[in-house]
């Protein structure tokens, strides 16, 4: 079924059925700024949404975002605002990004609001990318221990249990002893093991996507020392960064705050950058009262806030104190990204010197006992 458009926006296109749910379908960060970006730049060109929109989803063959394009399209054919027919699509587009397009709608700056939050979105993805960087290789560590130990019990040990089949089990220390036992065990029911070794890290991967494994990971993630002040520095800056673009847009401070929390991955900073908010109408509170009262936030952003509410800058303030933030994030990333191997590589080599000795410690034990 085809809807024909008939506002004054468009005359000339004929808008596709929707195709993809509104409610479920999502969009990858790299898709949606291409969605925003040129979007963006046809609205200054004098496109109408509709035909823009319209154009954007003939353009491009994947189903998920010529769907999106066409929904849009669709209801904003039908009367409803930008801002608001975003809303219809809550896996697509953040409360904070449909805040920032209504506001630009009152203000007549669509087409800025969209580059703006574009740029949120490439600058959000770039340390991601960093952040998940430095997770791969914890994780590929755990891949290569895990396969070199089955692959060990399962080929290299009993290719040197032979060695040890007229030694006396005694004479054996115990280290090896474990290692022909485990290869034993193993070997028995090795395609069993090897499954369910399988299982366990598909089971632990959909466990970790989930919403109840994510939230408790990411409580886990700022229990470890060298990852959690790392991470509250991203987020400090993440959130500072969204709090002044929703200010420049909004003008409401508490509604500022909650959507930039909205934003925020971590429960436990969530809940005490909420509380902030509270504090600051419940208690009567400056922001950087508010802000020094939760103890996340360094001195030198609360006097950068200070500044801003003395001379009414405080957007300029809190842009000034987002980019110092961000800037010493960025660093503390690329710092533990290239000190992160040598741990990796220390823990390698001791799992590997461990295997070695396992293997042959009970033939030099034994050939020492038997020297006269």
């Amino acid at each position: 079924m085809a809807t024909t458009v008939h506002s004054g926006e468009s005359s000339a296109f004929t808008v596709a059925a929707h195709s993809v749910d509104p409610a479920t379908v999502t969009l990858p960060a790299e898709k949606l700024q291409a969605l925003l970006r040129p979007l963006s730049k046809m609205l200054t060109e004098g496109f109408p949404t509709v035909a823009a929109l319209q154009a954007l989803a003939a353009s491009i063959e994947d189903e998920q975002y010529a769907g999106v394009c066409r929904g849009l399209a669709d209801l904003v054919n039908d009367g409803m605002a930008l801002g608001k027919a975003m809303e219809e699509y809550p896996r697509v587009f953040s409360p904070m990004m449909t805040a920032v397009i209504t506001a630009g709608e009152s203000s007549g700056q669509v087409p800025v609001a969209l580059r703006t939050m574009a740029a949120r979105l490439k600058r959000t993805q770039e340390t991601s990318r960093k952040v998940k960087k430095a997770a791969y290789y914890p994780a590929a560590l755990l891949l290569f221990v895990l396969a070199s130990t089955l692959g060990s019990l399962a080929f290299i040990v009993p290719q040197t249990a032979a060695l040890y089949e007229n030694i006396p089990a005694e004479s054996l220390p115990f280290s090896t002893r474990a290692l022909l036992l485990a290869s034993g065990v193993y070997r028995a029911h090795m395609y069993f093991y090897t499954l369910l070794v399988i299982l366990a890290l598909v089971g632990l991967v959909v466990w970790a996507r989930s919403y109840s494994g994510s939230q408790l990971l990411k409580s886990l993630v700022l229990r470890i020392p060298l990852i959690e002040g790392l991470a509250a520095q991203v987020v400090r800056a993440r959130f500072l960064e969204d709090l002044a673009l929703l200010q420049r847009n909004l003008g409401n401070l508490r509604e500022s705050i909650r959507l930039a929390c909205d934003a925020v991955p971590f429960p436990d900073i969530e809940a005490v950058l909420r509380n902030m908010g509270d504090s600051i109408y419940l208690q009567g509170l400056g922001l950087a009262a508010a802000m020094q009262q939760t103890g996340f936030f360094p001195e030198t952003v609360i006097a950068y806030v200070e500044a801003g509410e003395s001379s009414g800058g405080i957007v300029e303030m809190a842009t000034a104190a987002a980019e110092t933030e961000t800037e010493a994030a960025n660093e503390k990333l690329d710092a533990v990204l290239e000190l992160l191997p040598i741990p990796l590589i220390v823990i390698v080599a001791v799992f590997v010197s461990g295997l070695v000795w396992a293997l042959w410690a009970g033939t030099l034990n034994y050939l020492s006992v038997a020297q006269p």
